[in-house]
């Protein structure tokens, strides 16, 4: 395929005429009415296409002529797509591939001088679209790079200024007089200032005396620009309590008191105010432990550490979040807890028999487990462990609680060393109440404590017992 391409120098948009010859694979010339599609791409082989067109063009021996970009409207072939240099044109006939390869668009003699204007003539040049580094004339710099003038200095004579607008005092001859410091303090001291009747200080008019204050009163500002005459002892009490004024929590009602009995000046007297510095504090009379809760939402208004009905809803001193059933002031944890009753009085998940012997928590659960099974199920419960048991009273009190017939498991154990038991909870041994001729270590692998129960074992109720830890009996948990 042949073609050239000229552009022409018009105003955007462009047309542009294409023409060229094209002849077929076996070298013939193409002819008729053909549908060519004209493409623009930003790069020889692939890139982006940035225009296209279709026209119906006719060929006569192979020999055609196009005018691109005549809808200027919907279409326009435009300054902006040519200022995407260099750009390619690629060719389709039909729906045949697109000719290979994509041809360069380039510009003809005069419009390849158009790139460098060399001077301009008649046209209209907008200053605000100049911009350059810097000004010269005749090769001189006068006009540097930051804006500044370098050039010749500019002098300007007094002569050049048009007479009659010089003003007196700069012809009359003196150009140097200054009063003295006499002066100067004459008339300060001993001369009036006459202001016009609009000055204002700082926005505020000047007011003169509107009357003659009589003896033993004082000219007030009223504010809004107003002043009067008022006993100089209205503003020592303006209310006539008999409170001076800076002692007085509202020097225009006699009827409010001092601050000496109510500081913060809430109208609460400091006796029944929780902080007489605040005056968002509450009253003793709606808050009795002074708190900031009020005695109706206070679990105890005596008590200022006592829990709150928002967040202790029955106020048995446990939150809600601690509570597993914050509507009975019954239920709560380590309460105490009667075996098998079907009630988890003391929320540990169990129904064991529970109590306190006023420093450390134990629970007897009748539910049959191995040693170490009896352990896990304690400390989910929330328990420390297995009991530990440390004097004769301990000892005494769990007998108290063993109601069951099964002998319970107890947290003593030789498992680390054959003979040395040693309490889970890490207590050093100060206690034991071995039933006779125990420990024995039956058949080689008693290694855990059981508590014999007064039920089953009258005679030897509250003696321990070394057993295999496999077997599954009830168990003592405790909470120090």
């Amino acid at each position: 395929m042949l073609f050239t391409l000229f552009s022409v120098s018009l105003a955007v948009p462009l047309q542009v005429t294409q023409q060229g010859r094209v002849l077929d694979a076996n070298g013939s010339a193409l002819s008729g009415t053909q549908m060519v599609t004209f493409s623009i791409y930003d790069d020889l082989l692939s890139g982006t296409k940035i225009w296209e067109e279709a026209l119906v063009v006719s060929f006569t021996n192979g020999y055609y002529a196009a005018v691109l970009g005549t809808d200027e409207i919907s279409n326009p072939l435009d300054s902006i797509i040519f200022s995407q240099y260099p750009v390619y044109i690629e060719i389709q006939i039909n729906t045949n591939p697109p000719m290979a390869p994509r041809q360069p668009i380039t510009s003809a003699p005069f419009a390849q001088i158009a790139g460098v204007a060399e001077s301009v003539d008649g046209g209209t040049v907008q200053a605000s679209q100049v911009n350059t580094t810097e000004v010269k004339i005749n090769a001189s710099t006068v006009i540097d790079s930051t804006g500044a003038w370098v050039g010749q200095p500019i002098t300007i004579d007094w002569t050049d200024i048009d007479q009659s607008t010089i003003p007196s005092y700069i012809t009359d001859g003196d150009d140097n007089t200054q009063l003295s410091e006499t002066q100067v303090e004459t008339f300060i001291t001993n001369g009036g200032i006459d202001l016009d009747a609009s000055s204002t200080i700082n926005g505020d008019v000047i007011v003169g005396t509107p009357t003659t204050c009589t003896t033993g009163q004082v000219l007030i500002y009223q504010g809004n620009n107003t002043w009067m005459c008022s006993d100089f002892s209205t503003m020592l009490d303006n209310d006539g309590d008999g409170v001076l004024t800076w002692e007085d929590c509202n020097d225009n009602d006699s009827t409010i008191g001092p601050k000496t009995n109510d500081a913060d000046c809430d109208g609460i007297a400091t006796a029944d105010d929780c902080n007489d510095n605040d005056a968002s504090s509450t009253t003793v009379s709606t808050d009795a432990d002074c708190d900031g809760t009020l005695t109706a939402s206070d679990c105890d208004d005596t008590d200022s550490s006592s829990t709150t009905t928002s967040n202790d809803a029955d106020c048995d001193g446990f939150v809600t979040s601690d509570d597993c059933d914050d509507t009975n002031s019954n239920i709560f944890p380590f309460a105490g807890d009667t075996l098998s009753d079907g009630i988890d009085t003391d929320c540990d998940g169990m129904d064991c028999e529970a109590a306190s012997d006023g420093s450390t928590y134990f629970a007897v659960c009748d539910e049959l487990k191995t040693w170490s099974n009896a352990r896990s199920a304690c400390q989910t419960a929330g328990y420390s462990d297995l009991a530990t048991i440390l004097d004769a009273t301990e000892n005494s009190f769990i007998a108290s609680l063993v109601v069951v017939s099964d002998n319970p498991w107890i947290g003593f154990t030789d498992a680390l060393s054959e003979g040395d038991f040693g309490w889970v909870s890490g207590y050093g041994v100060s206690y034991t109440n071995w039933h006779p001729n125990e420990p024995n270590n039956s058949g080689g692998n008693e290694d855990c404590t059981q508590f014999y129960s007064p039920t089953s074992q009258s005679s030897s109720a509250a003696k321990w017992n070394d057993s295999q830890c496999s077997y599954s009996y009830t168990f003592v948990c405790e909470k120090r």
